[in-house]
């Protein structure tokens, strides 16, 4: 799989979301929330939405400007600071074609992977 290298991308404070450190060449201390996120697909994911489950709105894109192109990743790194917003999260991606794919309640702290496939999305604990 070919590895995507994306800035750092800050989440509004307001919604107390993580920071995301995406393939970046320092080492990090890393929180038990972290995971990959894997296109598997033949689409393009052009936006990407990590909420703690318990919020009603998305918050930003933590792609920014970047993209997921087919059989490539990206490891979501959480900040430390957001360590309180628990461990249940909802996921969000949005492809080129305009569909979106929801997953909710995901417990962050005990899996490692998200694959969105052509199948149904699996998650690798």
């Amino acid at each position: 799989m070919f590895q995507k290298s994306l800035r750092n991308i800050l989440l509004g404070a307001t919604i107390a979301a993580p920071i995301l450190a995406l393939n970046t060449p320092h080492a990090q201390a890393q929180d038990i929330r972290d995971f990959n996120v894997n296109n598997a697909t033949n689409r393009v994911l052009t936006e990407l939405y990590v909420s703690p489950a318990d919020r009603d709105t998305w918050g930003p894109d933590i792609l920014g400007v970047e993209i997921l192109n087919p059989r490539e990743s990206v490891e979501v790194r959480f900040s430390p600071r957001t360590s309180n917003e628990g461990c249940i999260y909802d996921i969000r991606a949005q492809w080129n074609d305009g569909k979106t794919s929801d997953l909710y309640d995901y417990n962050l702290c005990t899996l490692t992977s998200v694959n969105f496939t052509s199948t149904p999305i699996e998650a690798l604990w």
